[in-house]
């Protein structure tokens, strides 16, 4: 008996979703973020506070515009100040209720005469001042000081160095290999986020190692966006649901091991589809080991569970009421 007939019968498939430990919101396949961004691109997008507005961005090293900037600070400081976003307006040409929040609360201004020029670019210094009045808002012992070490300080507004050098000072806002600040530089999106993971890991509302090695793309975002599928998660499971909402993969998180499974006939009906899932996903190098021993498993009808070292990895194969079911530890077995 073939994978492919098993999986015609039962209408369940298994699948290797990552197998090195990859976390499953790790998701760049078809974004443009930089390397030394992405450990706390993850951790701001797995907590959801990404606005909507930047989740799908393409690239993350254009600049960010000042409405992005406001719903990336409100959304931030609405974790730790819980309120209402619904007001009064006090900007005439945007309609974006969390940018009149942060307006209300003094986070941003407007440009004169009721505007707030949504579209318009933001300066590294300008954020760094409205990064410096949200921390005011939430932090009541912030240290505010004046004096930074960055070597193109002269080029600081005025209005601005209590803003540099304050975020500065909290270790939230950097400076370049070069010793610089680049105050007149425009901030990036994903500048703006790595400041605005740095202050929510400083009040503990997110957790992340800046200097871990960034995991490689995560495919199921990437096989979700290519059938228009669905993502929603919670801290122990991620599921891909169908357009009609129908779940199709679910995935368990250990802390060991990961495991994996098809669900429902829907994603059955197309079983190179089903294939194109498992190759696109694997990330053992000797596939075709893999789905042999998948297999035999079959073949022999054999009960109980079945342990494989592949690459290195050990995948445990077994059958449940739900289906076929694949683990895939995190431990690697070094061959000597």
């Amino acid at each position: 008996m073939t994978i492919k007939r098993k999986i015609k019968n039962t209408a369940v498939l298994v699948s290797i979703l990552s197998l090195m430990g990859i976390n499953s919101m790790n998701v760049f396949a078809n974004q443009n973020i930089s390397d030394w961004a992405k450990t706390t691109f993850s951790a701001m997008k797995e907590k959801q506070l990404i606005p909507k507005s930047l989740q799908n961005d393409e690239n993350f090293q254009d600049e960010i515009t000042r409405e992005e900037f406001a719903e990336l600070v409100t959304t931030y400081y609405l974790q730790l100040k819980p309120q209402s976003i619904e007001g009064e307006g006090i900007f005439e040409d945007t309609v974006n209720p969390l940018v009149q929040l942060a307006g209300r609360l003094g986070i941003v201004n407007g440009t004169g005469k009721g505007k707030f020029a949504p579209d318009d670019k933001l300066t590294r210094e300008q954020a760094s001042t409205m990064f410096a009045r949200a921390e005011k808002m939430i932090n009541d012992n912030l240290e505010i000081t004046t004096e930074n070490s960055f070597n193109d300080k002269s080029k600081i507004s005025s209005w601005a160095n209590e803003g540099v050098s304050t975020m500065n000072k909290q270790g939230t806002i950097k400076g370049y290999p070069d010793g610089s600040f680049k105050p007149q530089r425009e901030m990036s999106k994903e500048q703006a986020i790595v400041v605005t993971a740095r202050m929510g890991k400083k009040h503990g509302i997110l957790e992340f190692d800046e200097n871990k090695e960034p995991a490689p793309s995560n495919s199921i975002e990437e096989y979700a966006n290519k059938y228009d599928y669905k993502i929603h998660s919670s801290d122990k499971y991620i599921t891909v649901a169908d357009k009609n909402g129908e779940d199709l993969i679910s995935m368990e998180r250990k802390e060991k091991e990961y495991v994996y499974a098809f669900g429902t006939d829907q994603i059955s009906k197309n079983t190179e589809q089903s294939y194109e899932f498992i190759e696109l996903n694997t990330k053992f190098e000797k596939f075709d080991e893999l789905k042999k021993s998948v297999d035999t498993y079959i073949d022999n009808k054999e009960s109980g569970v079945k342990t494989v070292y592949i690459d290195g990895i050990k995948v445990s194969i077994y059958n449940t009421s739900y289906g076929l079911i694949l683990t895939v530890s995190n431990e690697v077995k070094i061959e000597k």
